[in-house]
């Protein structure tokens, strides 16, 4: 969806601000705080999700156990230690029979501190657009 699409979808306009960077980018609805949106040449690629008011369309959310998502969405969830954090991981979540989109799970060992969701090669960002 294009960044107008995705203002019409929340109610809200986006707009990248002037210093923004088109190749790619972060706008910040301001009707759902903790929430970021990945633009890419006008596409949105990635939601970022740092608070507990926005769940996944399973439920799962900020401050959920590490065991509660494994058992959730076991067996199609991959762990991966997390970069930066040493007890931290990232809980992979990829829908059956798609290769492209996935939910990112980040963790400090115990719960979810974050998530993020898009598509490849975007959601596999660890720095936001680096």
């Amino acid at each position: 969806m294009t960044l107008t699409e995705a203002g019409a979808a929340l109610g809200e306009a986006l707009y990248l601000t002037s210093s923004a960077d088109p190749l790619c980018s972060y706008v910040l609805p301001t009707k759902i705080p903790g929430v970021r949106i990945m633009i890419e040449k006008d596409t949105v690629v990635r939601v970022d999700v740092d608070t507990n008011l926005v769940a996944t369309d399973s439920g799962a959310r900020v401050g959920d156990t590490e065991k509660a998502l494994q058992e959730h969405y076991r067996p199609r969830l991959r762990v991966q230690r997390h970069k930066y954090l040493p007890q931290g991981h990232y809980l992979i979540f990829q829908p059956p029979n798609d290769s492209l989109h996935r939910v990112v799970f980040e963790t400090d060992g115990q719960r979810v501190t974050g998530l993020h969701s898009g598509r490849q090669p975007a959601v596999d960002y660890v720095e936001g657009c680096a």
